[in-house]
């Protein structure tokens, strides 16, 4: 069952083509480095916190802030690093698809001919 699902789930996204895919691909790595410079805001922040000389409150969130802001900057200048490796497995994921379709129609057209041919007798 879950062999077809994630068949039907590559059908459909190459059926939606490979700049949707890319796109999606983007989303990820923006999500990824937004949620690693979260991670590293947090850390930043509870040392402040906790073991900082500063004054606690407002000036203990500026790592957080910097974080996000960092992580969400370094996803936009990054994103567009690895479309060649991502363009390649769409490409070889479709093609395999593509030619299980092709196989399929010319069986089909195969069927159609010796149905065709047996009805005229």
């Amino acid at each position: 069952m879950h062999k077809l699902k994630a068949e039907a789930l590559a059908r459909s996204q190459c059926e939606r083509g490979a700049a949707a895919y890319l796109a999606q691909q983007h989303s990820k790595h923006r999500n990824k480095s937004v949620a690693f410079g979260l991670l590293g805001g947090l850390i930043g922040s509870t040392i402040l916190m906790v073991w900082g000389k500063v004054p606690k409150g407002t000036y203990s969130l500026i790592p957080l802030g910097m974080g996000i802001v960092g992580g969400w900057t370094t996803g936009l200048v990054t994103q567009d690093n690895s479309d060649a490796e991502h363009e390649q497995t769409f490409i070889d994921v479709c093609d395999q698809y593509a030619d299980e379709e092709d196989e399929l129609a010319e069986d089909d057209e195969e069927e159609d001919e010796e149905d065709g041919s047996s009805a005229s007798l």
